[in-house]
């Protein structure tokens, strides 16, 4: 399941009220943006300035900074790192609200992941 129809069934587990077009939106952003500069990490100081750089200048041009990271990595290390940070990012945000939560969210949020987690298997 990708990350925004994870998100969306999260947010409608738990009832939440916000706009949640505009959560996912910006969550997904994070996301990416995280996983972009994960991936620009693993790489020598000097070819890390360089994107850096070709990244700032295009930072208004998503294709363009696409195309930079399709220069440095392989569509499978890029849909590998996506996948490990989502996930991550998805079970901080669990966390981060789980307490706030009353206990019919909770328990609504619970067999969402377990169904979920079953049409995974």
């Amino acid at each position: 399941m990708n990350p925004k129809d994870l998100l969306q069934k999260i947010l409608d587990a738990i009832d939440n009220q916000d706009d949640k077009g505009k959560f996912i939106f910006e969550y997904l952003r994070n996301i990416y943006l995280e996983t972009m500069f994960s991936l620009i990490k693993t790489l020598p100081q000097d070819q890390q300035d360089v994107v850096i750089a070709e990244i700032q200048t295009s930072a208004n041009d998503s294709n363009k900074i696409q195309g930079i990271l399709n220069a440095k990595f392989t569509d499978e290390q890029i849909e590998k790192k996506l996948e490990e940070v989502s996930k991550t990012t998805t079970i901080q945000f669990i966390d981060s609200i789980n307490d706030s939560l009353s206990q019919d969210q909770k328990t609504k949020l619970q067999e969402t992941l377990a169904t979920l987690q079953q049409s995974n298997e």
